[in-house]
């Protein structure tokens, strides 16, 4: 083989070389390492809650499972769990919340990509973050209406005294049983303040890796 013919291969192997250099890694991932510290730790913390959060969902999901092949076992043989179908549906409010959660810091959401075929490049990238931005501004949204709804200011101020809360706000969450459980909904509803928590925490988390240019962060990589 002539010294012109191995020209090209050696070209083409020395840009590979290059495009796959440890040292581009690195100059990419150097804007997320200029981040303010406490940026950067909030990141962490919402990859270490979302690994937190895949396996209570998943123990939530079975749990449903088996509370209904339970309640199904049971009335076969003539004993009925009068409480089994209520506990069912509070398992999977919570696993439904959790994962909305979840789906938020993977970017996995239902969308309408329309519009993301035909953007150019820089605009994709706006759009991106643009959608970034909406779902952090919505997920404050839910944790400030769910601190508008249990109003723990009050209840402290009330001495922790549910029926004069109730007479001062005429808000009866904190009254409220649950039908068969025998269970005050708040504890129940207490899933919508603790992922309006999470939610914003993703949310804030995928604002930042898009400003910084950081591919998105989860327990997988």
């Amino acid at each position: 083989m002539s010294r012109q013919a191995l020209l090209p291969d050696c070209e083409r192997s020395l840009k590979m070389a290059l495009t796959e250099s440890p040292g581009r890694d690195t100059k990419e991932q150097m804007p997320f390492a200029r981040l303010p510290q406490p940026w950067r730790m909030l990141v962490g913390i919402s990859d270490r809650i979302v690994r937190i959060e895949r396996p209570i969902m998943g123990t939530l999901i079975a749990g449903v499972f088996a509370v209904i092949l339970l309640n199904l076992v049971c009335r076969s043989l003539g004993w009925a769990l009068y409480w089994a179908d209520e506990l069912a549906i509070y398992l999977m409010i919570w696993a439904a919340f959790i994962g909305a959660s979840i789906s938020v810091k993977l970017r996995t959401a239902v969308a309408v990509q329309l519009l993301n075929e035909v953007l150019p490049a820089s605009a994709l990238r706006f759009n991106k973050n643009l959608v970034d931005v909406l779902v952090l501004m919505s997920a404050l949204g839910l944790l400030l209406c769910s601190w508008l709804w249990y109003d723990p200011l009050m209840l402290v101020n009330t001495g922790f005294d549910v029926h004069a809360f109730k007479s001062a706000t005429f808000n009866f969450i904190y009254l409220e049983p649950t039908l068969t459980l025998q269970v005050q909904k708040f504890w129940l509803w207490l899933i919508m303040p603790v992922v309006a928590i999470t939610m914003s925490l993703h949310s804030a988390s995928n604002v930042i890796q898009s400003i910084a240019g950081q591919p998105l962060k989860t327990s997988r990589n």
